[in-house]
């Protein structure tokens, strides 16, 4: 062989070789994209059916303080917030004007993809001194995405005082439109519930119309039930009546039931992302209780239903588990005004409210299919767990730590965050498919989503 046909065949090994080295390199780069918005691993606090957790830090992307009112797309593949720019207070206090912001960031990626200032499309300049402005507060809540995924709708409330925020110093008012794909808004001026309290005698919140021009639909409140549907009216009623209490769940708000898709299927129970109170409150019962959005299948009307139940006593494990109770006070959480009572949903219901003892309280979501159920006691000392049980069995399909910091207390303040809006400062919710489920922390800045393995169900 030659000298000249050795060069050729070691530069031929070399350039394979650094072909070799790149694609290892490229692969592991993928590798670490791929886990940049990731925190945790089996090792860490997570185990049984929950994959390694996706973290998505709004305060990175976006600047965004205090996310709330989290909602999913209906297919999915997208989360959307609400969150402001300034400091991280109760969304229910005096905010001044800051820019609130609403976002929308790929589930799958992590990676916003869409950004927009709410005070923008109400014409508010909140660049001008606090002195100058005409309106110096606003509120918002989002009641999540339209049935068909183009739109989200958030209601707004402003205030012409920093400080008092009554009938008089409201100055405006209504529902924003949002475009999901271009951030464009349509701003429908009306009643925005603001004032609206669970457990108050007003009427119920109001049911906001979509249509062109909206119409008037007045406020309402369902009367007690288990299951509920919409008109063809527009106004949601009870498919399964309660009055007083039952001894036994009927089959379509049982536990071999769905507990249904409020945001667009034409059915579905009480069982929706609420909040398990313990025994204190009542010298008889607990308590299950629930403010979530729904809309109707065709889109045109969207609302706010407050609904809840009693739950019979069950015995906490504290005796096995000192740290599952405390001693503080029992939580003061506003609850409806009628609560008929009735037997728990499921096992797994029954479990949460064991740990979660007769001072304590817990969130809990179920999957859409009813099988079941996300739960995090927060009543325990800094040591809350994202935990999955089946529904039919109460066992534990799998669990995971979170990943509190410093002074974050997760979902052991809940009272401070309570209103007719509720803007928990924790809250659990599930992907419409029923494989992801996700915790949204106002105070951490953060959404953590779960991969749930289907397997579980």
């Amino acid at each position: 062989m030659s000298l000249e046909q050795r060069q050729r065949r070691l530069l031929n090994a070399g350039t394979v070789l650094l072909g070799i080295l790149l694609a290892v390199a490229a692969t592991g780069a993928l590798i670490s994209v791929g886990r940049t918005n990731r925190v945790g691993s089996p090792a860490n606090g997570v185990r049984g059916s929950l994959g390694a957790p996706m973290l998505i830090s709004t305060l990175e992307q976006g600047a965004i303080n205090c996310p709330y009112g989290a909602s999913f797309s209906p297919d999915g593949t997208h989360v959307m917030i609400l969150g402001t720019q300034g400091t991280c207070a109760p969304t229910t206090a005096a905010l001044t004007l800051t820019p609130h912001i609403a976002a929308i960031y790929d589930t799958r990626s992590g990676v916003m993809t869409l950004y927009t200032h709410l005070e923008k499309l109400l014409d508010i300049d909140t660049s001008l001194p606090l002195d100058q402005q005409p309106i110096r507060a606003e509120h918002y809540f989002s009641l999540g995405w339209s049935p068909d995924g183009d739109n989200l709708a958030i209601v707004f409330t402003a205030f012409d005082s920093a400080d008092t925020l009554t009938p008089d110093h409201e100055v405006d008012a209504g529902l924003i439109l949002l475009d999901a794909e271009h951030g464009s808004g349509r701003v429908l001026r009306g009643d925005s519930g603001f004032f609206t309290l669970p457990g108050s005698s007003a009427n119920g919140f109001p049911i906001w119309s979509t249509a062109t021009p909206p119409t008037e639909v007045p406020a309402v409140a369902p009367d007690p039930g288990l299951a509920y549907a919409w008109s063809a009216h527009g106004t949601p009623y009870p498919i399964v009546r309660v009055h007083g209490s039952l001894r036994q769940l009927p089959i379509t708000a049982g536990p071999r039931y769905p507990v249904g898709n409020p945001d667009g299927n034409s059915t579905f129970t009480i069982w929706q992302p609420g909040v398990v109170i313990g025994s204190s409150r009542s010298a008889s019962a607990g308590i299950f209780t629930t403010v979530f959005p729904s809309w109707s299948p065709d889109g045109k009307y969207v609302t706010l239903i407050n609904v809840g139940a009693q739950l019979p006593l069950a015995q906490p494990i504290a005796a096995q588990n000192p740290s599952a109770v405390s001693d503080v006070n029992a939580l003061d959480y506003p609850t409806p005004a009628t609560l008929p009572l009735v037997p728990a949903r499921d096992a797994a219901l029954a479990a949460v409210q064991r740990r979660a003892g007769p001072a304590g309280w817990a969130l809990v979501a179920w999957n859409p299919a009813g099988t079941l159920l996300a739960s995090i006691n927060c009543h325990a000392s800094g040591d809350e767990l994202l935990e999955i049980r089946a529904t039919d069995s109460a066992i534990i399909q799998g669990s995971a730590t979170l990943p509190l910091g410093a002074g974050d207390t997760g979902c052991r303040n809940l009272s401070s965050g309570a209103s007719a809006y509720p803007a928990q400062p924790m809250m659990v919710l599930w992907s419409p498919s029923g494989n992801q489920v996700m915790v949204c922390d106002q105070k951490a800045g953060t959404l953590t989503l779960w991969r749930v393995s289907q397997s579980a169900a």
